[in-house]
């Protein structure tokens, strides 16, 4: 589909791949209801909608139950890909059990005010019964267990989660670092959220994986985002889109701005797109 941008000519535009908190969804944690009919619009285009998110694949799934088995999503950061509605896999990266648990030790002896939790591809698993944790997720449609032993745990580990509600600073990442022996990816994904997964595991290589398989070229691919985990999404797309609400080193990093989350940006822009504008 040809669509023109001021300044950048004649494009073809054939993938969008969009964050969630903060970018698609309200502060309300909703979906503008305009999505599903443009949705329909970009399908007989044959171009691609991705929901890209830190969330889990199965809260992925509650969110866009409706939208069709076709969709692909791309879930905790891009750890694990796979056709909506427990459909096809297309790629997934866990992390090693015992170096997962290694570094979940080294991180509870610092001496920090923080929550951690581990994350599967459908559940949230807590140590403790953190109740602010446990209400955010619930909020999110995120399923979470109490247990006693991280060992307890008999499925695939895709991210180590820090919760922090007074935020993360550079020192702070840096110390979580240096405890977990810098073997990751690290992310703060939130005012409150810090990820971790295996090394190039992120949003940008997602895409970077969907470019391939679909053959699908950087100036073909849009994308939008609000937070520092949304960066590497932007170096995979000329289109890079923040949010009107994003901070503004994250707004440095892309070479658009949409109108912010609450004001339906990406739906403006998808619109455009759609040619419904």
């Amino acid at each position: 589909m040809k669509i023109t941008w001021k300044g950048s000519g004649i494009v073809m535009i054939k993938l969008i791949a969009t964050d969630l908190d903060g970018t698609l969804l309200n502060d309300k944690g909703q979906i503008d209801k305009k999505l599903k009919s443009l949705l329909k619009i970009l399908k007989l285009k044959n171009i691609k909608f991705v929901p890209t998110s830190g969330r889990l694949y199965s809260t992925l799934c509650t969110n866009f139950k409706d939208y069709g088995d076709d969709l692909i999503i791309a879930a905790i950061n891009g750890a694990v890909i796979q056709y909506n509605n427990n459909g096809k896999i297309i790629y997934e990266n866990p992390i090693n059990r015992e170096m997962c648990f290694e570094s979940v030790n080294a991180l509870m002896k610092l001496d920090m005010d923080f929550e951690i939790y581990i994350t599967c591809k459908n559940i949230n698993y807590l140590l403790s019964e953190n109740h602010e944790l446990i209400k955010i997720f619930k909020n999110s449609d995120a399923d979470v267990s109490i247990i006693q032993d991280y060992y307890d745990i008999d499925e695939d580990i895709f991210k180590i989660g820090i919760f922090k509600t007074s935020g993360f600073s550079k020192e702070d990442v840096d110390r979580i670092k240096s405890a977990t022996n810098n073997r990751f990816e690290y992310a703060v994904s939130g005012s409150a959220w810090l990820d971790i997964t295996n090394k190039d595991v992120n949003k940008g290589n997602a895409i970077k994986i969907l470019q391939k398989i679909f053959d699908i070229k950087e100036e073909e691919t849009l994308v939008f985002g609000d937070y520092y985990n949304d960066i590497s999404m932007f170096k995979r797309a000329y289109y890079s889109y923040a949010m009107g609400n994003a901070p503004h080193d994250v707004k440095a990093k892309a070479r658009f701005i949409a109108p912010d989350n609450n004001n339906n940006g990406v739906i403006k822009v998808i619109e455009k797109v759609a040619g419904e504008d």
